[in-house]
């Protein structure tokens, strides 16, 4: 006969009561715990990647100083990393303590001196040469600006004072333009330090410059889709993603080889598309008249030499035809056999290259003043090659592309046809024979896999 002892289990329940008012603080303290997050310290944010090139390439040059402060304070919340640097070099700090007498007590440049010395504004030494002397550049430095000044001799200086640009002994002079240069970021090295405490405080700006800047984006906008459309797809996708070098310019002119002159090489091509680009809107006889001239580029440190004879005009020998593929108040667009990158010495006749142009006019002749005339008053009945398309273009594209990076500009050398695409090295392979990539695309992938992505040179 089994009895039930109540005592043995009314012992077993006080100790399950003993265990659960133990557990429970426990659990929720451990919860607690984990739910606290934990304090990491800050780190500093990570600079851009032009802040990063610009950094090391100024180390290598005699800024260190300056490349110091640029790697330290890009991506900040006083500086985003854009606009253009002016760096003196190191040895002019030394030479700015000596000025003013405070050699014991030398102090150590800091991101304020940086946001006195970086302009809002990307600028090349192009860009800067087009504005007029005096003209107000605001600095990153809150309501402060800088001034330029233009010496007799061509060259450029920055000026503290809106009174003293008109003398350039006062003003800092730029001694080696276009240290670095790319979408983002531009670098000058001038050959003094700017006193801080002395710079002028900014004036009203214009009113109408936003208005000036709206109108020359629809001028950019429209001669891209109408380069696309007369067969100048690769130079129309450069000049859109190369547009904010672009529009810094007043005015400009593109020597534009077409899609089919590209692509007719059967060992490849290069292609620096800023080298084809010269700031100031010239026609047919403006070129033709500064024959012999070499003529500067949106390319750092790059021309082209304008040569005539017989009538013929060529620019680095590659012919010029005189009628315009297209024409606005702020850029004109001449059609050339070849790409520019070509060799210079090189000017055997180029006939026998594909352009997609004026028909059969010939290349690079002055027209006359009748032929100027109707020019000027009708170009709507031009007929142009349509766009090359991968599934229609049968012209020997065998040269299709292995774009790599380069320090002329985009080599695309021979490839076998088929329209493939891979990854090769740091390139774009891309072969011909099916048409599941557009033509835009490929273009696009042509010009981004250039050199400007990796070696602060432009397409």
């Amino acid at each position: 006969m089994t009895i039930f002892d109540l005592h043995h289990y009314q012992g077993r329940g006080l100790y399950f009561f003993k265990l659960l008012a133990i557990s429970v603080p426990l659990f929720g303290l451990l919860a607690w715990a984990s739910s606290t997050p934990t304090t990491t310290p800050l780190q500093p944010p990570t600079p851009p990647p032009s802040a990063l090139s610009a950094s090391r390439s100024l180390k290598t040059s005699g800024y260190s100083i300056f490349a110091a402060l640029i790697a330290a304070t890009a991506n900040t919340s006083s500086w985003n990393g854009t606009g253009t640097v002016l760096a003196p070099p190191d040895f002019a700090f030394s030479l700015a303590s000596a000025k003013l007498n405070d050699n014991h007590r030398r102090r150590r440049p800091s991101a304020s001196l940086l946001l006195h010395h970086t302009l809002q504004e990307p600028l090349t030494w192009h860009a800067l040469s087009a504005r007029a002397t005096g003209h107000q550049l605001p600095t990153w430095h809150p309501n402060r600006c800088v001034f330029l000044s233009k010496r007799s001799n061509a060259n450029l200086g920055i000026s503290i004072s809106p009174r003293q640009h008109s003398s350039p002994t006062v003003a800092v002079k730029i001694r080696r333009p276009d240290l670095y240069v790319d979408d983002h970021l531009t670098v000058h090295g001038i050959d003094d330090v700017l006193d801080p405490t002395s710079l002028s405080t900014c004036s009203f700006p214009h009113p109408t410059a936003y208005v000036e800047s709206q109108i020359d984006r629809s001028f950019l906008d429209h001669a891209v889709r109408t380069l696309k459309r007369r067969g100048f797809s690769v130079v129309a996708t450069a000049m859109a993603i190369k547009r904010s070098i672009l529009l810094r310019q007043k005015e400009i002119t593109v020597f534009a080889p077409s899609d089919a002159s590209l692509f007719s090489y059967s060992d490849g091509f290069r292609f620096d598309f800023l080298r084809h680009v010269v700031p100031k809107r010239r026609r047919f006889a403006d070129i033709a008249s500064v024959e012999g001239t070499a003529i500067e580029t949106l390319s750092p440190n790059k021309s082209v030499v304008i040569r005539s004879r017989n009538g013929d005009v060529t620019v680095n020998g590659i012919a010029i035809r005189s009628l315009e593929v297209y024409r606005n108040r702020w850029i004109v667009v001449f059609s050339v056999s070849r790409s520019v990158d070509d060799d210079e010495d090189d000017v055997s006749d180029t006939g026998d290259v594909s352009d997609s142009g004026v028909g059969d006019e010939t290349p690079g002749r002055l027209p006359s003043a009748a032929a100027a005339e109707k020019e000027e008053e009708d170009t709507s009945g031009w007929s142009f090659s349509r766009e090359v398309s991968p599934a229609t273009w049968n012209g020997g594209v065998s040269a299709l592309a292995l774009a790599v990076e380069g320090e002329e500009g985009l080599v695309c050398p021979s490839t076998s046809p088929s329209l493939r695409e891979s990854r090769v090295g740091t390139g774009v392979y891309v072969e011909r024979s099916s048409p599941s990539i557009s033509y835009d695309e490929f273009s696009v992938k042509l010009v981004e896999s250039g050199p400007s992505r990796g070696f602060n040179r432009g397409f």
